[in-house]
């Protein structure tokens, strides 16, 4: 199959799963997340991801050069987390390269559940989970 249909089948996919989900009466209550930190009007940091199953999916995460090893990463961390214990989360997930966060969710007592060698070349994949 031609990879220019991947938007097409992703589209189907996605409401053939939601519709079985329905079915077997499994809800969908996959909702954005995001903690950010804004200087002059600007975002310069912050994280984002969803909640869904009671499992926070931390995506993405960036911290303007002026803002590292302050402790303003683990912060926004912990607000993110306190944000989707509201909402009922016992887990979480992450995942990073050797370059991203790992001080920060092994500061947080992240257990490391993989980790892939080379994935991008010459560095290390992270994949971390959290008891909230």
């Amino acid at each position: 199959m031609p990879h220019a249909e991947a938007g097409k089948v992703n589209k189907f996919l996605k409401q053939q799963e939601e519709k079985y989900y329905t079915a077997e009466k499994i809800p969908n209550d996959k909702k954005t997340i995001a903690v950010y930190i804004k200087k002059d009007k600007k975002i310069i940091g912050g994280m984002s991801g969803y909640t869904k199953w009671n499992i926070l999916y931390l995506k993405h995460f960036y911290l303007d050069k002026s803002l590292r090893y302050q402790g303003m990463g683990m912060k926004i961390l912990k607000k993110i987390i306190t944000i989707a214990k509201a909402r009922g989360c016992k887990y979480a997930i992450f995942t990073t390269v050797d370059v991203g966060a790992p001080s920060l969710f092994n500061a947080y007592e992240c257990k490391i559940i993989s980790t892939f060698d080379h994935t991008p070349s010459n560095h290390m994949y992270y994949m971390y989970r959290a008891t909230l």
